[in-house]
């Protein structure tokens, strides 16, 4: 079972990013350049006094000249700015989309935007050196053709015409609609996967201008992939489909242990601690692919011997519980975090979501430990101080990870957790 978003209107199903205005933008722009350079070009013929037949050659040498000058040198600040915008607007969109679906989630720009930003500006350039490419090889063969017939520089002018409307033009305006959308749905998944979301819902227009492929992707499976098996969207030129977050409710064989308000009065021992540690709702999660029973009997028992005026402090609403570093760092690159050649993280904690995850085996050790999970809990009790959560929010825009080499006692590991929240922070 999953839980969506609200149903859209019929308005909103057209354009369910509202990234037309943004599309409208950038296509204006480039046709503009592209424009002044038919302009240009046709001036070039025109204004050469030649009466014979012009030189493909010489020709070509004062187009790229000028394509340069008045189409790819201009486009890069363009690109740059339409890239940054349409990015952001994605990461805007999937930040409101998950807070509502019940994740109140507030991300600032990280190092996973900046290489998106970078990415998308290199597909950019790429995309519109080819568009020009292709219109100067069609405008060359046009000039022979026009030679060949004997045509004035006038008829000749009229084919570069032809040639930068049917193809620069034509094609500089799919460039614009794709790659804004894009860029949108990139800055939407990446927050889905910095919110951890693991879900989406593939988000179809549904009208008769609506294509197969697209229709199909709402169809299989209700239009529920996961993550990083869902198709790309937009999956064409033209298309106006998108991915929303989705959030599986997960049933009894997860084995979740939840504890809500209503079950700590009938819960005994372990209620108790939860009620001291979530306001509304504590969840210890460990997922059948990922973690024992035993695991999650180790973190309870933990819990449980921690004293209730430490647990008081701190800001946990999720543990999330693995038998290994090697799945853990697995799931938090699948959620955008990005690890160095050489991490072995154990642990991690993430501010926005209150969530731990933490591994309860260390293979230095070559046993099942505790530590890694109490160093975490450290983390969660400073872990939303004001400047450090402003500071971390500003420049990183990531899960807190910070590693843990020695065994200590869980006193030391909350100091340890105190002081790596104030100084060791690592993206």
């Amino acid at each position: 079972m999953y839980k969506r978003l609200p149903p859209l209107s019929r308005r909103l199903m057209q354009d369910p990013t509202q990234s037309q205005r943004l599309v409208d933008r950038y296509e204006h722009k480039l046709v503009v350049l592209f424009r002044e350079w038919n302009w240009s070009l046709v001036m070039a013929v025109k204004g050469s006094g030649i009466t014979n037949a012009i030189d493909p050659t010489d020709f070509k040498a004062v187009m790229d000249g000028l394509k340069m000058t008045i189409v790819t040198g201009p486009a890069e600040e363009i690109i740059s700015e339409q890239m940054e915008t349409a990015l952001s607007h994605g990461s805007t969109f999937g930040e409101k989309a998950v807070n509502q679906l019940g994740l109140k989630v507030v991300i600032g720009q990280g190092p996973l935007d900046r290489e998106s930003l970078k990415a998308l500006e290199t597909r950019n350039l790429s995309g519109l050196d080819n568009i020009t490419e292709a219109t100067s090889a069609t405008i060359i063969r046009e000039i022979t053709d026009g030679n060949n017939l004997g045509e004035s520089v006038h008829q000749i002018a009229r084919r570069i015409t032809k040639a930068v409307e049917g193809i620069g033009i034509e094609r500089a305006r799919v460039l614009a609609q794709y790659e804004t959308m894009y860029a949108v749905n990139t800055g939407a998944c990446n927050r889905y996967r910095q919110s951890g979301i693991q879900y989406v819902e593939w988000l179809d227009a549904g009208d008769d201008h609506c294509c197969d492929q697209c229709l199909g992707y709402g169809n299989d499976n209700e239009g529920i992939y996961k993550i990083e098996e869902a198709p790309v969207a937009p999956a064409h030129p033209r298309c106006r489909c998108a991915l929303a977050p989705v959030i599986r409710v997960m049933g009894p064989e997860e084995e979740s242990l939840a504890f809500g308000k209503e079950s700590i009065d009938q819960e005994s021992g372990f209620a108790e601690t939860l009620a001291s540690i979530g306001k509304n709702k504590f969840v210890i999660r460990r997922e059948v692919d990922y973690a024992s029973t035993d695991s999650v009997d180790m973190v309870k028992g933990t819990l449980e011997a921690i004293p209730k005026r430490e647990l008081d402090k701190a800001a946990i609403k999720t543990i999330e519980i693995y038998d290994n570093p090697e799945d853990l760092m697995s799931r938090l690159t699948e959620r955008g975090v990005d690890f160095d050649p050489g991490d072995y993280v154990r642990g991690a904690y993430d501010v926005r979501t209150k969530t731990i995850y933490a591994s309860v085996y260390d293979a230095d050790l070559g046993v099942s430990t505790n530590k890694n999970l109490l160093h975490e809990i450290g983390h969660s009790i400073v872990g939303l101080d004001e400047e450090i959560n402003e500071i971390w929010l500003k420049n990183y825009g990531s899960l807190i990870v910070e590693k843990v080499d020695e065994m200590k006692p869980w006193t030391s590991y909350f100091g340890a957790g105190k002081k790596a929240a104030k100084h060791g922070v690592k993206v």
